[in-house]
């Protein structure tokens, strides 16, 4: 079974986080630009969208994902040094994950107006792609305390 140090294993969850993250900012700027029928008087509205959404994407990461990300993370130090990967997250989160998949699935089904749709994937996105930065300072600031230890 391959097993990865604790760095390795947060770079991964930040990977993960930021991969999703993109794709759903891509996708929501894509259905917020596509919402209005004529661009030239849009551009105003849609850049007030995409900035609200952003903001407020960076917000719910820095304030309500930050405790997720603290515990996901204090959870993978808990771990003898180096793990395997199959340990990185525990049941309950491969099940909120799952949610979260299914809900954003569902959206495409449900009668929401495509801008508005757009604006949530965004602010998510915005939110999972801050959340992914947290991810990457503490696998660095790990790797440097580790490398300062050994000095």
């Amino acid at each position: 079974m391959l097993k990865f140090s604790h760095r390795t294993l947060i770079a991964l969850s930040g990977l993960l986080w930021l991969t999703v993250g993109v794709y759903l900012i891509s996708l929501g700027s894509y259905l917020i630009l596509g919402s209005f029928s004529d661009p030239s008087a849009s551009q105003n509205k849609a850049f007030i969208i995409i900035v609200s959404a952003l903001f407020a994407g960076h917000l719910k990461g820095r304030l309500v994902l930050r405790r997720a990300i603290s515990k996901q993370i204090s959870r993978i130090l808990s771990f003898p040094n180096p793990s395997p990967i199959t340990q990185i997250y525990s049941l309950k989160y491969y099940l909120l994950w799952g949610f979260m998949v299914g809900l954003g699935i569902s959206m495409r089904f449900l009668p929401i107006a495509t801008g508005i749709r757009g604006a949530i994937d965004l602010t998510i996105g915005s939110a999972l792609t801050n959340g992914a930065l947290l991810y990457f300072r503490c696998a660095t600031t790990s790797y440097n305390n580790l490398k300062k230890e050994k000095n």
